[in-house]
């Protein structure tokens, strides 16, 4: 069970505090029962009406799912749950233009996680374990273009490492990332939305097999038939590109989609 508790309140005119504080009760099989109190505080500063710096503190606990514990070829009933602080610092600014619906806006913020009994395994063929200790550190930033109510652009970037002494907990994962996106609306209830995706080639278990970097392309639409019911399609990895998420198991290639949404 989980109990979490937290409190907004304004420091001073343009000084905004957010605590919260949880309490994890977790029992896999008895004598295995854990009980843990973790603190959350984040402190931000608006500097100007359109720029803010913020930062943050929070004890986080994730407890191991069922899958992790008893799955017949990867489950470690042994397992602890991971405890990680986490640290986060950044800045956000907005430039506001003549028209109420045009605006910029820029987003920066670094990261850094002390993990303790980081649940791991090196594939889908390798039982979870605990790694002790493992840091992970990286940033982000990221760009927001609102032309008007009917077109928008989105650009992203995300750096991610982690110490030689923890490695392994990159393994299949990239260190950069990029993305960008492109929404554009009309007055007929139609809306059409481009996505690109880079990935950067990837460490694996195996010492001397890395994975190739990769960019999908990805294009969905949407119309709104009625107040109650929108048809949609996609088309994703446009150019099917091979790659592979994980080492030895292949991703989709060229996919399409249909379906509609309903709104009761």
């Amino acid at each position: 069970g989980n109990l979490f508790l937290q409190d907004y309140f304004k420091l001073w005119e343009n000084t905004n505090v957010t605590l919260g504080l949880s309490y994890l009760y977790f029992n896999v099989e008895e004598g295995q029962t854990k009980n843990k109190i973790s603190p959350m505080i984040s402190l931000s500063q608006n500097l100007f009406t359109n720029f803010r710096i913020y930062a943050s503190f929070l004890n986080a606990v994730r407890v191991p799912t069922l899958f992790q514990l008893y799955s017949e070829t990867s489950g470690n009933p042994n397992l602890k749950p991971e405890d990680a602080n986490k640290i986060e610092t950044g800045i956000e600014w907005y430039l506001f233009m003549n028209d109420e619906d045009r605006y910029l806006s820029l987003q920066l913020a670094y990261f850094y996680n002390d993990l303790k009994n980081l649940i791991y395994r090196a594939s889908s063929s390798y039982r979870f374990q605990n790694i002790s200790e493992a840091t992970l550190y990286g940033a982000e930033v990221q760009s927001v273009f609102n032309y008007n109510r009917y077109l928008s652009a989105e650009l992203g970037y995300a750096y991610l490492n982690s110490p030689d002494s923890s490695s392994e907990i990159l393994e299949e994962v990239p260190n950069n990332k990029i993305y960008f996106r492109l929404g554009i609306r009309t007055d007929l209830q139609i809306s059409l939305n481009y996505e690109l995706n880079y990935f950067d080639e990837r460490t694996t278990y195996v010492p001397s097999k890395n994975l190739d970097s990769y960019i999908l392309h990805s294009v969905n639409i949407g119309y709104q038939l009625l107040e109650f019911l929108k048809l949609r399609a996609e088309l994703n990895n446009i150019t099917d590109v091979y790659y592979e998420e994980e080492l030895g198991y292949p991703s989709a290639g060229r996919t399409i989609i249909a379906g509609l949404n309903l709104t009761f």
